[in-house]
């Protein structure tokens, strides 16, 4: 299940947007380590795709559509 966090940012990006680990970090006022790992486990879900690496890599949304919420 995706966290708040994952939610908010993908909800933010529409698709073919990007980010940074430094963006999302300050958007949600976290670490750029959790923000870094936040993104790496979308790419794993397959809704961000990584363009570069180390300092200079941006992650890019994906068509992949969010789940549908259960409940109220």
């Amino acid at each position: 299940a995706l966290t708040v966090r994952a939610e908010r940012l993908l909800e933010r990006l529409g698709s073919g947007d990007r980010t940074s680990s430094a963006e999302f970090a300050e958007a949600e006022g976290i670490s750029t380590r959790t923000a870094l790992r936040d993104l790496q486990w979308l790419v794993e879900q397959g809704y961000l795709t990584q363009e570069g690496s180390r300092r200079g890599a941006r992650f890019r949304r994906t068509s992949k559509a969010l789940p549908s919420r259960s409940g109220p």
